[in-house]
């Protein structure tokens, strides 16, 4: 009997975990009740698990508050910062939601922000690593089959592009261009191409003397049928394995950026805005930015124990 070949640990816990992520940032905010308003006076830093009540009023405003407590024919809201008593008659609707994660300075439910603001980090890291994917294969290809000239001068492009901290090339790129979604995708991925051009360049160096490689350029097959049939089979693990740490670090830088203000505008919830956003409550309420920064820890562990798995195969 052949024995079955087992899929490493690491790959199948990053996998589940990358799943889980998936799931809740796409199927999350469909279950949820809609959040709490804008206006912070009943709401603004509550803590995870809070039972909360919304009021429709008769004049159109809607009030959270955990407290809210009926005395004859006046409804008391109480709030971290004020309290305010209406009559019955102008409550329209009321109906009691649980806040699983609190809120945060702003009076927003956190885990309908990190929902939204995980669909956002993830889709921008993917597609920043699909460009860096493109860009370095182009490039570590032509690198490796194009002779020595074409050689020296794309990998000493490549050299030189490594000789500038990637953080600080992505800080002053981001800096000076306006923040967008395809922007900070194409920064990501023109300023993390590098690495896997070489290591492209290198695994393809080690292919191309082979001899099933090299009968299929003696008899003439066309260069692109050399490079799908031949060069690609044969580094994809590595290349694989790029992707999957690269992710992570696209997630951090990601998230690095938006910390500092050079991501995505502020009306958009990411996780590294999120984390820049509770920090500055950090002393008044630990929830706003400890739990993003913990879901962003746990997507680049994901990521890295994926890498480490196709390590493994």
């Amino acid at each position: 009997m052949i024995a079955r070949r087992r899929l490493p640990r690491r790959l199948i816990a990053g996998s589940i975990g990358l799943l889980m992520i998936c799931c809740a940032i796409i199927l999350g905010p469909r279950f949820l009740e809609p959040g709490p308003p804008s206006d912070p006076a009943h709401s603004a830093l509550l803590p995870p698990g809070t039972m909360l009540t919304v009021l429709e009023l008769d004049d159109g405003r809607t009030l959270v508050s955990p407290l809210v407590t009926t005395v004859g024919n006046l409804v008391i809201v109480d709030g971290p910062y004020s309290r305010e008593e209406i009559p019955a008659t102008s409550v329209s609707s009321r109906r009691v939601v649980q806040s699983w994660l609190g809120t945060d300075r702003y009076g927003r439910d956190l885990l309908r922000l990190m929902l939204l603001g995980g669909r956002l980090s993830l889709m921008i890291a993917a597609l920043g690593a699909l460009v860096s994917l493109v860009v370095g294969l182009a490039i570590g290809l032509s690198a490796a089959t194009g002779g020595r000239w074409i050689d020296a001068v794309l990998m000493r492009g490549v050299d030189a592009m490594m000789a500038f901290p990637t953080l600080l090339l992505l800080i002053l790129c981001a800096a000076v261009l306006d923040p967008g979604p395809a922007t900070l995708v194409v920064l990501l991925g023109l300023t993390s191409w590098m690495g896997l051009a070489r290591l492209v360049r290198g695994q393809v160096l080690s292919v191309r003397e082979r001899q099933f490689v090299m009968a299929a350029r003696v008899s003439g097959t066309p260069w692109y049928r050399v490079w799908s049939w031949h060069y690609l089979p044969e580094i994809r693990g590595p290349v694989a394995q790029d992707v999957a740490l690269r992710l992570g670090d696209l997630v951090l830088a990601e998230a690095t950026l938006s910390y500092l203000g050079l991501g995505l505008p502020p009306t958009t919830p990411t996780w590294g805005l999120l984390v820049s956003e509770g920090h500055r409550v950090m002393m008044d309420a630990w929830w706003p930015a400890t739990l993003p920064g913990l879901a962003i820890a746990f997507l680049v562990i994901c990521f890295a124990l994926i890498g480490d798995g196709i390590q493994e195969l």
